[in-house]
């Protein structure tokens, strides 16, 4: 009898640490379209769930949109990884940050230690917001 009095308690208890997690699937975007210069900035980062586990799909555009790169995504304790492959940045990259307070925040570092702070708010992203005819 104790034990289901207990429950409903700490289900209550435990709900509100629940809501706070931020959920592992999103869109990460600053890419938008330049006026002045007349092309597209920014990166997007799109994490998904498939059968596979999660995977990112990873854009940057300066000027002109790079090709978007889908790679394998790890989660180890509330932190996010990847690695980009070498291409189009020239060298192979590793991300680590955290999804907080609704944005994607981490470091790219390249093999050489060379580094580029993300700093990415959740929304819908630069190619949902177009229409296409």
């Amino acid at each position: 009898m104790r034990r289901t009095a207990f429950l409903p308690i700490f289900l209550l208890l435990a709900l509100p640490a629940l809501a706070a997690e931020e959920p592992r699937t999103g869109t990460f975007s600053d890419m938008y379209y330049n006026e002045a210069g007349g092309g597209l900035l920014g990166t997007e980062v799109r994490i998904v769930y498939g059968r596979e586990g999660h995977k990112v799909v990873f854009q940057t555009a300066s000027g002109i949109p790079d090709d978007p790169v889908v790679v394998d995504a790890r989660f180890t304790d509330g932190f996010l990884e990847f690695d980009l492959p070498a291409g189009q940045w020239d060298k192979p990259a590793h991300f680590r940050g955290r999804i907080v307070a609704r944005r994607l925040m981490g470091t790219l570092t390249d093999e050489d230690g060379g580094e580029e702070k993300l700093d990415l708010p959740r929304r819908a992203g630069y190619w949902d917001q177009r229409v296409f005819e």
